[in-house]
């Protein structure tokens, strides 16, 4: 199996001053599917305050009106096999992925897009969004899912997502198009674009190093944000976000993900490099998994904890457990610690019972999971961005 593009989202509107954009296997030597993501739900603005900005969720319109044809492969659980191949594909025993289930999906030679119906709200001072948006995801490159019946949206769930091959990158274009005209739609302030789940695959028992290993490249950005680096302040104000990233006091993401910024053709880009090792229990399915409250923030959002939490031994003494195939578990990850780790990077907090995440992730350290994503910010005025997503390679891997 080969890992999908992360989770991406677009937190919600930021207000203006003056006043106040699946289920998971089980483990498996791969990293499963994860999704483009939604926001979380925006709380009712301050007294005196109205929305501005662009609000991106995939939970609450109708998934049964979406296009999902990216590539031309048909996506979704009741995606159908039968019929014609395109002849250029890469495989001659997976063709179009089908998570290597046939070898004879259907294609669509004339539509190559995702399009995900009224998912966005573009809001210009009103309680009332001025536009019901669609988001549209074309390939501009071959695409060559490694399953595409895992791309796209489940109706109620946070993330959609996108299933890419191993050994392979694809240009991908993300754009914003009116739903009842079909026009497409600049939107008139910066807004953030969040992918999530950045890891590799499991190195097999041989001792072939890094495999799977995800990328994504992305140029035109504005800026970026992570746990460990804040957002940039919005309207002369904290961003929304700002309350539920923790800052580098907290949490480094320097085990997880290089970050490499650039600058390509006189624009800011960024290049972001899996380095943790991750399975299909490690996939985040809900807002809640990847926040924590940071500083004096009011917790509207749901989370599982606070940024202190993410350090904090548990009652245990040990952080974590083997994972992965195999007994005991592929990967080894586990850390002694005890109450002179407490403030220190040590990354040993664990997810609580009784908390916001789901009940699979209880116990987990929040390093599994958490620090595994990055959001980029795009300028005020853009309708439309590319990115560029790529999958090591896998030698056991068809």
């Amino acid at each position: 199996p080969q890992p999908p593009i992360p989770p991406l989202a677009s937190p919600p509107p930021s207000p203006p001053p003056p006043s106040p954009p699946p289920s998971s296997p089980p483990p498996s030597p791969q990293p499963s599917p994860s999704p483009p993501s939604p926001s979380p739900p925006s709380p009712p603005p301050p007294a005196g305050c109205v929305p501005a900005g662009l609000r991106l969720s995939f939970e609450k319109s109708d998934p049964a009106m979406d296009v999902n044809l990216l590539g031309g492969f048909p996506g979704g659980p009741t995606a159908s096999c039968a019929g014609e191949v395109p002849s250029n594909t890469p495989y001659s025993t997976c063709p179009c992925g089908c998570a290597c289930q046939c070898d004879n999906p259907e294609y669509n030679v004339t539509l190559h897009e995702m399009r995900l119906r009224e998912v966005a709200q573009l809001f210009l001072g009103s309680d009332i969004p001025i536009a019901v948006l669609d988001l549209v995801i074309t390939n501009t490159t071959q695409y060559v899912p490694w399953g595409s019946q895992q791309n796209g949206r489940i109706y109620g769930q946070t993330f959609s997502q996108i299933s890419l091959a191993a050994s392979q990158s694809v240009g991908l274009s993300f754009r914003f198009e009116h739903s009842a005209t079909g026009a497409e739609v600049s939107i008139p302030f910066e807004y953030d674009m969040c992918f999530f789940d950045l890891d590799t695959g499991i190195a097999s028992a041989s001792g072939d190093g890094v495999v799977l290993e995800e990328t994504i490249h992305a140029c035109g950005i504005a800026s970026y944000y992570h746990h460990g680096k804040k957002p940039a302040d919005r309207f002369g104000q904290p961003a929304r976000m700002a309350d539920y990233i923790c800052g580098s006091a907290d949490v480094s993401v320097d085990d997880h993900m290089e970050i490499v910024p650039s600058s390509e053709g006189g624009e800011d880009c960024v290049t972001v490099r899996a380095l943790a090792q991750g399975t299909g229990r490690d996939n985040p399915r809900s807002w809640a998994d990847v926040l924590l409250l940071a500083g004096d923030g009011d917790g509207t959002w749901s989370v599982s904890g606070t940024c202190d939490d993410y350090n904090r031994c548990p009652d245990s003494g040990v952080s974590g457990f083997p994972r992965g195939p195999g007994m005991p578990g592929a990967i080894v990850d586990i850390v002694e610690c005890g109450a002179s780790e407490e403030g220190s990077l040590s990354a040993t907090g664990v997810y609580p019972d009784g908390g916001a995440s789901v009940e699979r992730l209880v116990g987990q350290p929040f390093r599994y999971t958490l620090p595994k994503f990055i959001c980029l910010s795009f300028p005020a005025g853009s309708s439309a961005f590319e990115i560029t997503f790529s999958v090591g390679g896998n030698a056991d891997a068809p």
